[in-house]
């Protein structure tokens, strides 16, 4: 886990937005109060605010990241809703066996999408990446399973 600067590291550039000195006092005060209520937490551990230096493209990477995340969520969450959709107006067991193929698929997609995220904050962190091999072939093989079913359900 990276180490956070203390508050004050981060004040280094204040200036130079045109802040006064007492708007810059007042960030710095409202920032230790974040950073003591943040400290005395359970979750922060998990859910604390870091704040870092937005050097290079930093802050565009890790933005980028969420923007995956959430298109991902996304792709899962449909994947569920479809599968209960088709569950649901299904008569026959192959078309419960595509509900379920579809909502497995959604649930297997939303955690490897939390694993990936997590991942590659901790890696952006460190100023490295890794490339997502592993979840391109998670989506072929996903998309292929979810396409056989599909075909059993439509010509049987």
């Amino acid at each position: 886990m990276q180490q956070q600067q203390p508050v004050e590291e981060l004040s280094f550039n204040l200036g130079t937005h045109g802040q006064s000195a007492r708007e810059e006092e007042l960030f710095l005060q409202h920032a230790r109060e974040v950073e003591a209520e943040a400290a005395s937490s359970f979750w922060a551990t998990y859910f604390q605010r870091d704040v870092t230096k937005n050097t290079g493209s930093h802050a565009r990477d890790h933005m980028a990241n969420e923007r995956t995340f959430l298109a991902w969520l996304r792709t899962s969450l449909g994947c569920i809703g479809l599968g209960v959709a088709v569950a649901k107006i299904s008569l026959t067991k192959y078309g419960q066996l595509a509900g379920l193929t579809f909502i497995s698929v959604g649930a297997i997609f939303l955690l490897y999408s939390s694993y990936r995220y997590f991942t590659v904050l901790g890696l952006l962190n460190q100023g490295l990446f890794q490339v997502n091999k592993f979840g391109v072939g998670l989506i072929v093989v996903m998309a292929i399973i979810a396409t056989i079913v599909s075909f059993i359900i439509v010509f049987i």
